[in-house]
């Protein structure tokens, strides 16, 4: 039986978001099993062309153009701007050499890991037929993640609700846990949409309340906002009588589990941003904003190019709290601050430019896609990835991740999965799919 390359990518789908093994490297903080595999795949698809041979399979080919020029630029960008930086700073004797080689690496990783994952959503699947099979791995994988983490929370805190007042087992720390577990939310609804069976709707009924008190458990400000936007965008996609009152059914227990919760258990989420984020005289609002204009400063001072992509870390002094621990870190906390910082005007200018073409082919996409299932799918991606690029603005990024931060990579690899793979519904599925069997 021989192993095709969409097989070895449906497995890295799977270990990706509940397998928290870090293999360490000579070093480094380490690379994830998921994150070798995909560096195969890439390497494969490059190899076998793969993805000239998808692109001919395409009915449409402007929207890709667009967004290959984007991402082409931003990666160009970025290594120059690499480049740059590490004979300037080896020259000041500024940052050592050895460290500045160690973030280049991480820099290409972490480009190979996502460039492979888009490539891979695109080439290695095709579109409504592989609908259903994308739908039960991203279901399973959440759900599995779900599940461990819950027990965790159980076992640790005893069912205590609270912020940070347990650490996640998928190493992706609180935050990143709760958002990916949102789009197992949305997934187990493409899912419940495929069966009619009363057994089956009830297990996926009981995946979703399982999905629903695991992110209750974490307390994450980001994760409810990009949640709470979400649901705003649903609102506004969903245009149908009947799927409106079946919404606000679902928004009306959630949002009432939710207050119950916070009031009779004593949640600290809201309590939390009334003293940290609109209180302006709090330490952590100040420290936030002592952060975001040491990046702004970073960027006047290299306006072209930025200090580096994934090395805020390298040149900031300013600290922030993070899990209530005043300390230097990694990402400004804030997806525009560390563009513009990290990859200067032409890195930040064509990021910006790849997302507006990413959103522009998933909506049009939705708009004129006439199969059910099909628009429910492009609804919930449109959803998804407009709120995570609006959110940018006042949290970190997550299709643009600090490359040093391995955790983070987790969220955006999924992420740029499923952009590459709403881009394979434009293929002409009259043709012969591509072999990918790995010899």
């Amino acid at each position: 039986m021989k192993i095709t390359i969409k097989q070895i990518f449906i497995f890295c789908l799977l270990i990706a978001a509940p397998l928290p093994w870090i293999i360490n490297i000579g070093g480094m903080s380490g690379l994830y099993p998921y994150e070798f595999l995909t560096v195969v795949c890439f390497f494969f698809i490059f190899s076998k062309r793969l993805f000239s041979k998808a692109k001919n399979q395409l009915v449409n080919t402007s929207s890709l153009k667009s967004i290959t020029k984007f991402g082409i630029l931003f990666i160009i960008s970025v290594l120059i701007g690499l480049v740059i930086n590490f004979f300037e700073n080896s020259f000041e004797g500024k940052i050592k050499t050895g460290v500045q080689l160690k973030m280049i690496i991480h820099v290409i990783i972490t480009i190979l890991v996502l460039l492979g994952s888009f490539l891979s959503g695109f080439t290695l699947f095709n579109g409504k037929y592989d609908l259903l099979r994308v739908s039960r791995i991203f279901f399973i994988a959440l759900l599995v993640t779900s599940v461990q983490t819950l027990i965790v929370w159980l076992y640790t805190t005893g069912g205590v609700i609270a912020r940070y007042n347990y650490e996640p087992p998928t190493g992706l720390g609180q935050g990143d846990t709760a958002k990916i577990l949102i789009l197992g939310f949305f997934f187990a609804l493409l899912i419940m949409s495929y069966n009619r069976g009363i057994i089956m709707k009830s297990l996926i009924v009981i995946s979703i309340i399982i999905f629903g008190a695991t992110i209750i458990s974490i307390q994450n400000r980001s994760a409810y906002l990009m949640f709470f936007i979400q649901l705003f965008l649903f609102v506004l996609l969903i245009n149908k009588k009947s799927h409106y009152q079946v919404f606000f059914k679902i928004l009306s227990v959630g949002v009432f589990l939710y207050l119950i919760s916070d009031l009779v258990l004593n949640s600290q989420i809201f309590t939390s941003i009334s003293e940290d984020l609109i209180n302006s005289d709090s330490v952590q609002t100040l420290n936030k904003l002592v952060v975001i204009q040491d990046g702004i400063n970073m960027f006047f001072n290299n306006p072209v190019f930025g200090v580096g992509w994934g090395q805020f870390g390298l040149h900031t002094t300013a600290e922030m709290f993070v899990s209530g621990i005043g300390q230097t870190v990694a990402s400004p906390h804030n997806g525009i601050i560390q563009l513009i910082s990290e990859t200067g005007f032409l890195g930040a200018f064509s990021a910006i430019m790849l997302c507006l073409a990413i959103v522009k082919n998933i909506y049009h996409q939705y708009k004129y896609e006439q199969e059910s299932k099909t628009k429910l799918f492009f609804g919930v991606i449109l959803i998804i990835i407009s709120s995570v690029i609006l959110v940018q603005v006042i949290q970190s990024s997550h299709l643009f991740p600090p490359p040093t931060q391995r955790n983070s990579i987790k969220i955006a690899f999924y992420y740029w999965f499923l952009i590459g793979y709403a881009l394979s519904f434009m293929k002409n599925n009259n043709i012969t799919c591509i072999d990918t069997k790995f010899t």
